[in-house]
């Protein structure tokens, strides 16, 4: 089997404007709860400010890493975990339309009680889907993971354009 090793993650760019942006809105709350007298006011801006808080974190700590017979996951509370491709019992593809931007296509990825959630606007997008392809022909993933309109949108996702990463 040929070496794979790569990284899926937010694109960075979307990662600094979504913390800037995020954090000023936090910022905003934080000061109407300084300076707003009104108790629900404050309750409520301070709930909306730990959110965005909270929404930072994705961006900066998700992180997937292919490499090998294994997919490494570091959750957006930045818990780390390791699924072999062997491990994998369902492999479930579908889209979401975003009506004011675009579809937004999706993998989820379970094994052992454990859920990866991969999207289109990651980097590497188009390899996960390719990969595991890849692997489920070679028959490492268990031939129930995936069905066959699975395996047609797999095909499909893989030739899709993502972001494309600074990986050689």
């Amino acid at each position: 089997m040929e070496k794979n090793k790569f990284r899926v993650v937010v694109p960075m760019f979307i990662r600094i404007i979504n913390s800037v942006m995020l954090s000023f809105g936090a910022c905003m709350c934080l000061a109407i709860v300084i300076f707003v007298p009104k108790l629900f006011m404050r309750i409520t801006c301070l709930i909306s400010a730990l959110a965005e808080i909270l929404v930072t974190f994705f961006y900066v700590f998700f992180n997937v890493i292919v490499e090998e017979d294994k997919i490494k996951i570091r959750n957006h509370f930045g818990k780390k975990f390791t699924i072999s491709l062997s491990e994998i019992t369902k492999v479930k593809c579908y889209y979401v339309n975003r009506q004011l931007f675009m579809l937004r296509y999706n993998i989820d990825i379970f094994a052992d009680g454990k859920k990866v959630k991969i999207s289109s606007d990651m980097m590497n997008f188009n390899k996960v889907a390719l990969y595991l392809i890849d692997n489920y022909d070679n028959g490492v993933i268990n031939s129930g993971a995936i069905n066959k309109t699975c395996r047609i949108e797999l095909e499909q996702y893989s030739k899709i354009q993502t972001v494309k990463s600074k990986d050689k």
